[in-house]
């Protein structure tokens, strides 16, 4: 019987992080499930990696201090400060440089700048209710946040609903004057 090897033993041989694994698992990486446990053969993993449309391609590298910022942080940054009644950013950080890259990879530079948009048109209306303000890195971590303002965000299409009432609402008016 050959040997079985666990997740993590998977991950080292791969030299890929756990969770790596387990997303190859639901890609069709062959393994065996004993209650809780995942099992792998060696062979079949070797097998299903020369056979597989895995790209051959190294991973991108993380952003370190010597990395610098990436390269379209600050184009970002100028458009999110040029927005009115925002919470200035005043330089960037490693930490929002992490949370920058991490968005970006989702839905590029454009779609944020959009997003960011979107943000600063709600909270600049004095007539809709939405007054929360977040600094530009919690704006992109969080999870009620950046998803909420993007095209289809919840908080986006509440905003364009209402006002589009509200908008109703006036012409009806201005029908009857």
């Amino acid at each position: 019987m050959e040997e079985m090897l666990t997740v993590k033993e998977v991950s080292q041989l791969l030299k890929v992080a756990t969770i790596t694994v387990n997303r190859l698992v639901k890609q069709g990486m062959p393994s065996y499930k004993f209650g809780r446990s995942r099992r792998f053969k060696a062979t079949e993993i070797d097998e299903w990696l020369k056979n597989s449309d895995q790209p051959k391609q190294q991973p991108e590298p993380r952003p370190t201090k010597e990395a610098g910022i990436h390269k379209d942080l600050l184009t970002a940054i100028e458009h999110w400060n040029n927005q009115p009644r925002m919470i200035k950013c005043k330089e960037p950080t490693a930490k929002l440089n992490t949370v920058f890259s991490r968005i970006y990879k989702i839905y590029g530079l454009e779609e944020m700048l959009a997003t960011i948009t979107r943000y600063a048109v709600v909270v600049d209306d004095e007539q809709y209710f939405f007054n929360t303000r977040w600094n530009m890195e919690t704006f992109l971590r969080q999870g009620n946040a950046f998803p909420d303002f993007t095209c289809d965000g919840q908080k986006w299409i509440n905003y364009t609903e209402k006002t589009a009432k509200q908008d109703e609402s006036h012409e009806k008016v201005d029908i009857w004057m």
